[in-house]
């Protein structure tokens, strides 16, 4: 209301100066109007077009190793490896202690009957052959004597025989009475085979 009192008091100022006396041209600025009302938001702008890609940037520090994780389950066994290579023969082991006596009858003879020839004796009710190792004209007496002889006067490789091989590593010490009490790896225990098959000439 103040503000219009005093635009009013201006106009008629003015307007009787001009009027009246002529003396002022009346301002242009003198009758302009109030301000309008703000208007309205303009409509939005299309989008720009898209700017360049930036330079590639510096690359990062390593970053900090993360901590173990959990062990995985236990896979399936693998398939079963060939078979190794057969090792060598061990060392013989050491002598054994003298075998007991048969129970029963201890029989010996020579093969093809004579006083010479392939040496085999019985045990378990079984024919078998006496291997060379160690065997002497010592191992051969008590043999001999056993078979109504004097002794031994020669021991040889005889041809080979079959079945068991009943003494290895024969040693006697010519007091004995039978074979069966000299010391011997133990009956059927050996390392021969029938190509070192013993045999003795009785006299």
């Amino acid at each position: 209301t103040t503000y219009f009192l005093q635009f009013n008091n201006k106009l008629n100022l003015a307007s009787t100066l001009y009027s009246c006396c002529h003396l002022y041209p009346l301002p242009s600025n003198l009758f302009t109007g109030l301000p309008g009302i703000s208007g309205q938001n303009g409509a939005k702008g299309d989008t720009g077009v898209q700017g360049r890609d930036g330079v590639k940037g510096a690359r990062g520090l390593k970053g900090d190793t993360g901590p173990t994780g959990e062990p995985g389950p236990k896979g399936p066994e693998g398939p079963r490896g060939p078979a190794g290579l057969q090792g060598s023969p061990g060392s013989q082991g050491p002598r054994g202690e003298k075998g007991e006596r048969a129970a029963g009858p201890a029989i010996v003879r020579i093969a093809g009957g004579g006083a010479r020839g392939r040496v085999e004796v019985m045990w378990l009710e079984q024919w078998g052959t006496v291997c060379d190792d160690s065997f002497d004209t010592v191992d051969g007496t008590v043999l001999c004597k056993m078979l109504g002889y004097r002794r031994a006067s020669a021991v040889f490789t005889a041809s080979p025989g079959i079945g068991k091989i009943w003494f290895d590593d024969l040693r006697c010490t010519g007091t004995e009475a039978s074979v069966f009490d000299c010391q011997h790896n133990g009956m059927g225990i050996n390392n021969c085979q029938h190509n070192e098959d013993v045999g003795v000439q009785c006299v």
